[in-house]
């Protein structure tokens, strides 16, 4: 029976690959191959891959992409979009763009994946970094952030943009939090990585690595203040029940980057390259509208719900970040003081 599960699941990964594949692609699902684009001429049909389903905010950035860039081409640069994770998870995608298969050409994931192949690519998510969308669009299109995606060319990679995925902010079950000093004794749920746990317990924080049902649990018993969320998840919660205030920190930026074979890239012509890139930019920043607009919704149905918004500017935490910046080995180290001199000039 695993036996026919399993030949079962292999038949509709191969059916959903060729629905979302290019009329002269030829999959090969029982040996790796290395795909070399020749010089490209007349139309151009590319695939790009994501997980998120239809009407998110990535969603139809990606949509807004592909419609930018068949006007642009004048219908010379086809796009099809495999969403709903098709083609794979965004790690799976990741790798067949990085072993150069002829499934995906362009694919959307979390910076968080990107890591694997340049390690300083996520460097936007320490900690109270942005303000808001303007600083983080003027962060990700600008010097540092490019010079952190630089390593994906070794791994058939380019950055062409990036999507936002919203900030992250603090519900609290009654206290308030005005500044740092607030923080000092506070049990928090975080999802938090190594450097990010030493930050926060500087800080005087108790980080709890809890999540779901547990997080719900710890606030009714008295063992949490509060926790952590993106604002965009808020929409399906009924946070209220346990929740009295929520406090827009903005302590982490989460955002996706659009990658492209490189291999692609380099046989397309300046035209098409310069056509494909100005789209994916311009999608980007309608993702970071995008996001803005439905946190703004998403705050007002909590606030009509009983939840009392406060917002802090993220400056007002940054003396205790640039010194865990400068003291501590973090993930960012080659260009930790480039990110230092941004965020105070």
């Amino acid at each position: 029976m695993k036996k026919v599960w399993s030949l079962f699941s292999v038949i509709i990964m191969m059916i959903c690959m060729t629905a979302c594949g290019k009329q002269d692609a030829e999959l090969n699902t029982e040996h790796d191959h290395e795909h070399e684009h020749s010089a490209i001429e007349g139309e151009i049909n590319l695939r790009v891959g994501l997980v998120d389903y239809k009407g998110t905010v990535t969603a139809k950035a990606v949509e807004q992409f592909v419609e930018e860039v068949e006007s642009r081409s004048n219908g010379t640069v086809k796009v099809t979009i495999c969403d709903e994770g098709k083609l794979g998870n965004e790690a799976e995608m990741l790798q067949q763009l990085a072993s150069n298969k002829d499934t995906v050409d362009i694919v959307v994931a979390d910076l968080k994946h990107l890591q694997k192949y340049a390690k300083n690519i996520a460097v936007s998510s320490i900690p109270f970094l942005f303000e808001d969308y303007d600083q983080a669009k003027e962060f990700m299109y600008g010097e540092i952030q490019e010079k952190a995606s630089e390593d994906l060319t070794e791994h058939n990679m380019r950055a062409l943009a990036y999507y936002a995925d919203g900030f992250d902010c603090i519900l609290m079950k009654n206290e308030v939090i005005h500044n740092s000093n607030d923080l000092q004794g506070l049990r928090l749920a975080m999802n938090t990585d190594e450097f990010e746990t030493l930050i926060y317990r500087k800080m005087g924080v108790n980080v709890k690595d809890l999540s779901g049902s547990e997080i719900e649990d710890a606030l009714k018993q008295g063992a949490c203040n509060g926790y952590e969320d993106h604002i965009l998840s808020l929409q399906h919660k009924n946070v209220y029940q346990n929740i009295k205030s929520l406090v827009l920190t903005n302590h982490r930026y989460n955002a996706s980057g659009v990658v492209i074979s490189d291999t692609f890239w380099r046989n397309l012509n300046e035209e098409q390259q310069d056509i494909i890139k100005k789209a994916a930019i311009q999608s980007g920043y309608n993702s970071e509208n995008m996001m803005s607009q439905q946190e703004e919704h998403i705050l007002d149905e909590l606030e009509s719900q009983g939840v009392k918004t406060f917002h802090i500017k993220s400056s007002s935490f940054w003396d205790e970040i640039s010194v865990s910046l400068v003291e501590e080995k973090t993930p960012y180290d080659e260009i930790k003081h480039d990110v230092i001199y941004w965020k105070e000039h």
